[in-house]
């Protein structure tokens, strides 16, 4: 039997630097006889480039997102694209799409709740996001004769890049600072659902993420909480 190993280090012709392994790889691709070191070493690489992904987008804090929020009132469009951006933690090339025949009426342990059905644009994935009452809020005031919550100026559907512009021009207007972005509202959205203290599982539901990268928004949240409760022991926070 011949052993394979993985391919070896590709330096690219443009940035003169090894190029990352490519998502998905697993030791199947590599023989099934690729060493178990290997096989870590690609699982902690592929970690760290979705890290690296992620932390390309700004997450907003809770300072801006009050910013944002006292900046555009409550039945505004920008308020209205803030919530759905922030509360289904989705891109924007599928809030554009959401309209109200996508409401449903779903039975969770013995009673009613409505929901948002999402089919992923970009992973096909189906999805069930519990409408929150700020959302629903918002909803309500949303037009009741077309197929979309946010419209354009005149009236039609926007395309995620029109939506991305407008939404950016909409942050620095609220004096927050550049890199403000819409998927940086879909990364707050994994910050809070952690720090409230939500599974992997159960963000990975909601933001129709892998659970590698759910897990990402748990072990940032659980660092966060131990190193409190570690410098507690040492009276910090005492007065």
């Amino acid at each position: 039997m011949i052993l394979r190993g993985p391919p070896e280090p590709r330096l690219s012709e443009k940035r003169h630097s090894i190029n990352p392994p490519r998502l998905g790889t697993t030791g199947r691709r590599w023989g099934v006889c690729a060493p178990i070191g290997v096989l870590a070493g690609c699982r902690r690489a592929i970690i760290e480039h979705r890290l690296s992904a992620i932390s390309a987008y700004h997450t907003w804090t809770d300072d801006e997102i009050a910013t944002f929020e006292a900046k555009y009132p409550s039945d505004s469009r920008e308020r209205l694209a803030f919530a759905l951006l922030l509360y289904t933690g989705q891109r924007r090339s599928d809030v554009v799409r959401m309209g109200r025949q996508h409401i449903r009426e779903i039975l969770f342990e013995g009673r009613r709740t409505t929901a948002i059905e999402v089919t992923q644009v970009k992973t096909s994935r189906r999805l069930l996001v519990p409408i929150h009452p700020a959302l629903a809020r918002e909803i309500e005031h949303a037009p009741r004769n077309r197929l979309t919550f946010l419209l354009t100026e005149k009236g039609q559907p926007f395309s995620p890049k029109g939506f991305y512009n407008l939404f950016v021009d909409w942050a620095r207007d609220a004096g927050l600072p550049p890199g403000r972005s819409p998927h940086g509202l879909r990364k707050a959205a994994g910050r809070r659902l952690a720090e409230a203290g939500a599974t992997a599982h159960q963000i990975m539901s909601i933001l129709g993420v892998t659970l590698q990268t759910a897990e990402i928004y748990t072990r940032q949240a659980e660092q966060g909480r131990m190193a409190v409760a570690g410098m507690e022991r040492l009276g910090w926070g005492e007065k």
